[in-house]
């Protein structure tokens, strides 16, 4: 089964992955295993790019972080920003989920 990102941004429940099967090879072999457990972002480098990219309009901000991340990353991406909350599931591998004071943004590689 494909590893599934559920996440509310800005509420009361907690993000978590859903139904995530590994085997022991190939978290031996990842260079980014200790950021897998995070459930909210699992990309330094795609971290960066969201922040660097953020402002505090959620239509600019989506469309620059894609640009950006599509840029930088060498792949197409998804992208949700809003004001408030908001509530996904994302069937994906890389992900993150970063805010400022006004803006929440979610960016995905989908599969």
């Amino acid at each position: 089964m494909q590893p599934a990102n559920d996440c509310c941004c800005r509420c009361g429940s907690p993000c978590q992955f859903v139904a995530r099967h590994r085997t022991l090879g190939s978290k031996l072999f990842t260079t980014e295993s200790a950021e897998e457990e995070d459930p909210t972002c699992n990309s330094k480098k795609l971290r960066r790019v969201m922040r660097n990219n953020m402002s505090t309009d959620p239509t600019v901000s989506k469309r620059a972080i894609q640009k950006a991340a599509e840029e930088k990353l060498f792949g197409k991406f998804n992208v949700i920003c809003a004001k408030g909350d908001f509530s996904y599931v994302a069937y994906t591998e890389t992900y993150c989920q970063v805010a400022n004071d006004d803006v929440t943004c979610y960016a995905f590689r989908p599969m």
